[in-house]
């Protein structure tokens, strides 16, 4: 670090109104490549669930070109995906009647 090269970069690129047809999430995903250069040696991209799930298999047809990009869920979906695990794993409990009582 002491010799002042840069070691990471926010690069935000646009997003959309509606959610992107695979082709521009496509461009997309390649622009953030061909951004990234030498020196980053992964990106994080972000998208809520539908986007998320397109990137997912953009990465799997593309495997060498997007090998460095690492897709996430955004963190609304990521909660709602965790309280309905929760849901799933606790349904029929008796748990709601804990909350319920007074």
């Amino acid at each position: 670090m002491s010799n002042g090269e840069e070691k990471s970069r926010p690069i935000y690129h646009m997003t959309y109104p509606n959610p992107p047809s695979k082709t521009i999430l496509n461009d997309v995903m390649c622009k953030l490549t061909k951004s990234m250069e030498e020196k980053m040696p992964f990106a994080i991209i972000v998208g809520y669930r539908p986007v998320y799930l397109l990137m997912l298999e953009l990465k799997s047809e593309n495997e060498e070109l997007f090998s460095k990009i690492l897709p996430f869920m955004g963190p609304f979906h990521i909660q709602m995906s965790f309280i309905y695990t929760i849901y799933k794993r606790f349904k029929g409990s008796g748990m709601c009647g804990w909350w319920q009582q007074e």
